[in-house]
């Protein structure tokens, strides 16, 4: 079943754009079958941990909002965990992640506020597994003075992700090397995935790349 169809049925609420749905069966379709970590940042109504329960049938489901009202869904699932946490808070995902297992796939549909949006990440990137997913919902904001956004503004979460497709290249950008704190952060980030209102960053196992010449002189 798709991920659309199982959206269609669930009991709990939940509001996505219509495109997203592709880019998921698209992007996690391997997990399916599996026990993923997932962790998702916005509960609202319960309807989206809901969806992940029933889309990775032996995934564990953690959840974190930052309004009382959206913990207090009756899941009656012990595999869906949901915690109260502010996501722009480095304190609060320190002590959050201290006994926790690496994530799989972690999703931000939180705030939609950059500054939000890159805490969280930051914080978050080094606690995902190799071949995990970190997929960032309604990017649009970034563009919404009302959300703290707009055009081309400097400190945005899409303006910093087009400066991390310098990150991706810096093997080859030995005049301008990051620095020592962000590759940490972000070592192991393999690619950068655009789509309208979503970005989604795939982390492997990240090395040199060297040419390979298929000519041999006999």
């Amino acid at each position: 079943m798709s991920l659309l169809e199982t959206y269609k049925q669930l009991n709990f609420k939940s509001t996505k754009w219509d495109t997203y749905f592709d880019h998921y069966d698209k992007h996690l379709s391997r997990f399916v079958g599996k026990a993923p970590n997932v962790l998702e940042i916005g509960v609202a109504e319960g309807g989206s941990l809901e969806l992940w329960h029933r889309y990775f049938e032996n995934g564990k489901i953690f959840g974190i909002d930052a309004n009382p009202e959206c913990v207090v869904h009756e899941y009656n699932n012990e595999n869906i965990n949901v915690e109260l946490g502010d996501q722009n808070s480095e304190e609060f995902w320190t002590d959050y992640l201290k006994d926790k297992e690496k994530f799989d796939i972690i999703i931000d549909d939180g705030s939609h506020i950059s500054e939000h949006q890159l805490t969280s990440m930051s914080c978050l990137f080094p606690h995902l597994k190799e071949g995990g997913l970190y997929i960032v919902e309604d990017t649009h904001t970034s563009y919404w003075p009302s959300w703290e956004g707009g055009f081309q503004k400097p400190g945005t979460y899409v303006e910093t992700m087009k400066m991390m497709v310098d990150f991706l290249h810096r093997q080859h950008i030995p005049e301008s090397q990051p620095s020592p704190q962000l590759s940490k952060l972000f070592d192991g980030l393999k690619s950068i995935q655009f789509y309208n209102s979503m970005i989604v960053l795939e982390k492997d196992f990240v090395g040199n790349m060297y040419p390979i010449s298929s000519y041999t002189n006999s």
